[in-house]
């Protein structure tokens, strides 16, 4: 068990999402390459039947090629989802503990108020905000308004920067490898 700290595991489960994706192009890529040379090479078995020669030899001939390029396309289709069903579960894994943790260190309450608090920074007009000097905005009664608004933010940025940062947790080795 490897210890880490919960901004690690969140950024190895980004690097590992991004690795599951560029695998699953390479997967859908393979399939359809595997798929486009075995009807290529089914085309050229054919042609040579209809051209020439021992038809017997030729289709037991065939039906080995057609055999051996089945299986061997399949052995590296299989090889690469082998690879995406082991970062799936990694992937799974790791939100299990990362969720786990956030609700131990209560990071989630500070997230949900944080993204509430953005909301309603957002819902002020940034045009009025910004097109407002000093001396309006506190005839308004903005710039305290505001001012507070943006600091219970840094706050909560903090807290959470800070837990991100600090908390360990404990994680197989197997789940961080690539």
């Amino acid at each position: 068990m490897a210890k880490i700290t919960l901004g690690e595991a969140l950024s190895t489960l980004k690097r590992k999402e991004m690795k599951f994706l560029r695998l699953l192009d390479d997967y859908v890529n393979e399939v359809s390459r595997n798929l486009s040379d075995y009807e290529d090479g089914l085309r050229a078995i054919n042609l040579i039947l209809s051209e020439k020669g021992d038809v017997e030899e030729l289709i037991n001939l065939s039906e080995n090629l057609k055999e051996k390029a089945k299986n061997k396309k399949l052995e590296e289709v299989n090889k690469i989802k082998d690879k995406l069903d082991k970062l799936m579960l990694d992937m799974v894994k790791l939100k299990i503990i990362i969720q786990k943790t956030n609700k131990e260190t209560g990071i989630d309450d500070y997230i949900s108020e944080l993204k509430y608090l953005k909301i309603g920074l957002s819902k002020i007009n940034p045009n009025e905000r910004f097109d407002l000097n000093y001396s309006d905005a506190k005839d308004f009664g903005l710039s305290d308004f505001l001012d507070k608004l943006e600091k219970r933010k840094y706050e909560f940025e903090s807290k959470i920067l800070n837990i991100n940062h600090t908390t360990i947790t404990e994680v197989d080795d197997e789940i961080l490898g690539d």
